[in-house]
């Protein structure tokens, strides 16, 4: 889109408040000729500069060319739900979404052996500013860039806090979670075409759907659900206490491993890395079902657990914050939650015991560093950091299909309220997600509010391996790389190569 003879964006992705921004610039004399969020950036691009993306509730990476100062602006969302990848040399920078649309470009294409080796290895497949292809780089989330003369000036524009910033009482934390989250899915909401959402049955997937049916009870969601014939990881019995009481109409998708097989070659092309389990792949078969019923727009759960400790490990850390604290009788009552809750013990060693004293003791070590991690910091952690993996994944396997994931927790000022509140409203007497949990009280039904177990979206992957064979012809070995210890991981190793190199 062109805008007042100047500016010049390609865009992808979507901003949630852009009706909002748009009657403010209105009021500052801006005119509009579309009914587009497009028209919206470039406007505010041009009332604020940079300084406009403070105020977008999004998910988004854009590009913007001024032609009047022969200057580029490159920005994505803070939590990098959209993706910017780029390569620069002495002569010119080429950008895109995809890092397949920049050898197009004939952009050098070559596998980054120290990447592969660090998956096969150690399993890690995400980084901050670096892909799998050398030369090829990501811009950081929550970050801009200014392109200029042959060189580039990256800048941040949004850090989380996790310092508890706010003082309430557990009814008013809950109060205003609630208000955030209902803004976030109403605006989600908006859309020219039906919306669905994928779920579970679990705490997030049900909060979801259970909003969206208060906030608009005439519209009729499809739920999908990706089904796994495991009677252990099945959570059709959670599922059953939403659509009895919603009636909404649930599309159950069957996820069978032939048919990754079948797929496996198409979800690696399009997730431009070694993926980690198949989990991804069922996730692409998912939004694959998605497409077939039509449905253009799914909202989705993502950054729930790394916002409010939904999983198991976070625990430990809150634990070792009240030792360390000296808050010995919270500890205990912390244990003993713990024990009547899942009828066994949580096990601490007396080295952990003796290394947590010398930390805050002998030698203190500041939050967030390599000696010490707070129960905040490792949420922030794996907000900034480990999310953005499974954000890889959602945008890749639903871009796939044409489908637009949405993801109502990620509203930033959600996020930045969860990450002020106090520890203990995060988890509580061996309960995770306390503030959410007492702000959908009486709106998720209480059998799925008071659920205390976590199943995940797990196929039961252990059963399926010995199908995933490896290819006769070893690519790692020609690249002088060393079988990993685990089956999946040199499987689809070899899988990304053959993609790589056939099909990029």
């Amino acid at each position: 889109m062109h805008y007042l003879g100047r500016y010049t964006i390609v865009y992808n992705g979507e901003i949630y408040n852009y009706l909002e921004l748009k009657a403010d610039l209105e009021k500052k004399g801006y005119q509009f000729v579309s009914h587009s969020d497009t028209e919206v950036i470039l406007a505010a691009f041009n009332h604020k500069r940079e300084k406009c993306l403070e105020d977008f509730d999004g998910m988004f990476a854009f590009a913007i060319w001024d032609s009047k100062l022969q200057q580029l602006f490159l920005a994505r969302d803070r939590f990098g739900e959209k993706p910017l990848r780029y390569y620069m040399d002495s002569e010119r920078i080429v950008f895109a979404s995809e890092v397949k649309a920049l050898f197009k470009a004939e952009v050098p294409k070559k596998v980054s052996k120290e990447k592969m080796d660090n998956y096969l290895q150690n399993n890690i497949s995400i980084y901050n500013t670096e892909t799998f292809f050398d030369g090829i780089k990501k811009l950081p989330h929550g970050h801009y860039a200014f392109v200029q003369n042959g060189n580039i000036d990256i800048r941040e524009y949004y850090r989380l806090q996790y310092k508890n910033l706010v003082s309430m009482d557990d009814h008013e934390y809950a109060e205003e979670f609630k208000r955030l989250f209902f803004l976030s899915i109403n605006r989600r909401l908006r859309s020219d075409v039906p919306v669905a959402t994928s779920f579970s049955g679990g705490l997030d997937s049900s909060g979801i759907v259970c909003v969206m049916h208060q906030l608009k009870e005439k519209v009729n969601y499809k739920l999908f659900s990706a089904r796994f014939g495991d009677d252990v990881k099945d959570e059709g019995k959670w599922m059953k206490h939403i659509t009895d009481l919603l009636h909404f109409p649930q599309i159950n998708k069957q996820i069978e491993p032939q048919e990754i097989l079948e797929d496996i070659e198409k979800i690696v092309y399009h997730n431009e890395i070694p993926i980690g389990s198949t989990s991804v792949t069922a996730q692409y078969l998912l939004y694959k079902e998605v497409k077939n019923h039509h449905v253009k727009v799914i909202l989705d759960g993502q950054g729930a657990d790394e916002m409010l400790a939904g999983y198991g490990h976070y625990r430990f850390h809150y634990l070792n914050d009240l030792l360390l604290r000296f808050r010995v009788a919270e500890y205990i009552n912390e244990r003993r939650a713990y024990n009547d809750a899942y009828q066994t013990s949580l096990p601490i060693g007396p080295w952990q015991l003796t290394k947590m004293f010398l930390t805050k003791t002998v030698k203190p070590f500041e939050d967030n560093t390599r000696g010490y991690q707070s129960f905040k910091a490792t949420l922030y952690n794996d907000m900034m950091m480990s999310l953005q993996l499974l954000l890889n994944f959602s945008d890749s396997n639903s871009m796939a299909h044409g489908v637009e994931v949405r993801l109502p927790f990620l509203y930033h000022k959600l996020v930045d309220f969860a990450f002020s509140l106090p520890a203990n409203q995060i988890y509580r007497n061996a309960t995770t997600k306390y503030v959410y949990r007492n702000a959908m009280n009486g709106i998720i039904p209480d059998a799925i509010l008071n659920r205390k177990d976590k199943v995940g979206f797990a196929p039961p992957q252990e059963r399926w391996l010995p199908q995933f064979k490896l290819p006769e012809n070893a690519r790692l070995r020609d690249m002088g790389l060393t079988y990993s210890d685990n089956h999946w991981r040199n499987y689809i190793s070899e899988v990304f190569l053959k993609v790589a190199d056939s099909r990029y």
